[in-house]
């Protein structure tokens, strides 16, 4: 299972190197193709990736205050490697001033939509953003860098949590087909994905920040711990999260 992960992987990083658009490589960062895999290995040791998918699996089926805390943690990553990758590319004002904002006004937003109860700015309709500024900051992100870039290093994230989180937090408001793409995500064919889903997002960073925990390298975040959190991330989406949402669904149709 692994080897076709890492064989569709390859696939996809080639087509994206051979676009236009630059983006880091293995020269790039100090690292060559043996060095990746020894790192790999040494990480995929010490990561629990397991535990972390149990963890998010259950704080999201119990739909306990956790859920939130670990949905607040994938975000603050998410924008950790945004501002990463726009001072890589010579965008330093655009990444200081989102970094900025977010700290100031969003690094709980999450939280604080599951303690009111999902009514944030009282929108309720077809899967409205949680977050406004976050829409903005998705936008700004993409026009610095370009599209094939956000989706290289997984800033498209930003824009699936901020639809689907409201979602998953209303269950009741919703029917199953919607819920369960906002929860698992819209798996298109094979590893082919439109969009993954809460609960492998927040998987993947949180997986992604304990693989990569005392190190600074982008290339170790992108290389050796962007593997292991597809990984998990695919595992949850394919395997853990389709059932859970189907009990969370159906009981919120029954409460």
């Amino acid at each position: 299972m692994k080897l076709i992960i890492t064989i569709v992987s390859m696939l996809i990083t080639t087509q994206i190197m051979a676009s236009e658009e630059p983006v880091v490589g293995l020269q790039d960062v100090g690292l060559t193709n043996e060095s990746v895999m020894s790192l790999r290995k040494s990480h995929e040791a010490q990561t629990d990736d397991v535990g972390i998918s149990r963890r998010v699996a259950e704080s999201f089926e119990a739909k306990d205050f956790m859920s939130a805390v670990y949905t607040d943690q994938a975000m603050a990553a998410i924008i950790n490697q945004s501002a990463n990758v726009l001072v890589y590319y010579g965008h330093k004002n655009t990444a200081a001033s989102i970094r900025t904002e977010y700290a100031k006004d969003y690094s709980k937003a999450f939280v604080t939509m599951f303690l009111d109860n999902g009514t944030r700015d009282e929108e309720i309709g077809d899967r409205p953003p949680m977050s406004k500024w976050l829409d903005t900051v998705h936008t700004r992100i993409e026009d610095a860098i370009g599209l094939i870039l956000c989706k290289h290093f997984h800033i498209h994230d930003v824009y699936v949590l901020n639809y689907a989180v409201p979602t998953v937090f209303h269950p009741e408001l919703y029917g199953k087909k919607d819920y369960l793409d906002a929860f698992s995500g819209h798996l298109i064919w094979g590893f082919f994905w439109e969009h993954h889903g809460t609960a492998g997002i927040v998987t993947y960073w949180l997986v992604n920040t304990a693989c990569a925990m005392g190190t600074g390298s982008m290339g170790m975040v992108m290389f050796v711990c962007g593997w292991i959190s597809g990984y998990a991330e695919t595992a949850m989406d394919v395997r853990i999260a389709p059932s859970i949402g189907e009990r969370i669904w159906e009981r919120a149709q029954k409460e």
